[in-house]
């Protein structure tokens, strides 16, 4: 199994509730929502860092937000990351590679994939929307249909 981590964005849908992965309109998560829309099982793979609620699958229902990342806001989030990667993500099946497309700040959220028993083979893009090119390269390698 292969996953992906993309970080939150300003840009929202709107007011009110949505799945994750469809509350998001900035950074490359159009993008990342385009190539999967045919495929709802690929959604189980992804997971969106929020700067409000934590590291969420992209079908939780979530209402929007205004709340950045800020270094102070990765710190506080560090612990509950780390448990719902622990949970989430590293649980059976692991992982065998993770996508993360997140700005750097959101590394510290994500610690806890450095300490983890099971590390899967990481590919960090640090600009979501100017590396989406590469990154969908490597989706592409794991066999995600387009």
């Amino acid at each position: 199994m292969n996953a992906i981590i993309v970080g939150c964005s300003h840009r929202k849908a709107g007011c009110g509730e949505y799945a994750a992965l469809d509350l998001y309109e900035g950074g490359c998560v159009p993008q990342l929502r385009g190539r999967v829309h045919a495929h709802p099982s690929l959604r189980d793979r992804i997971f969106v860092l929020s700067a409000r609620y934590g590291l969420v699958g992209a079908d939780d229902r979530i209402a929007s937000y205004d709340q950045q990342m800020t270094l102070s806001r990765a710190r506080e989030l560090e612990r509950c990351v780390g448990r719902a990667l622990t949970r989430r993500l590293l649980a059976v099946p692991h992982p065998r590679a993770l996508l993360v497309l997140v700005e750097p700040v959101y590394l510290v959220a994500l610690a806890e994939l450095l300490r983890a028993d099971v590390r899967p083979r990481v590919h960090w893009f640090p600009d979501p929307a100017g590396d989406w090119p590469a990154a969908r390269e490597v989706i592409d390698s794991w066999g995600w249909p387009q």
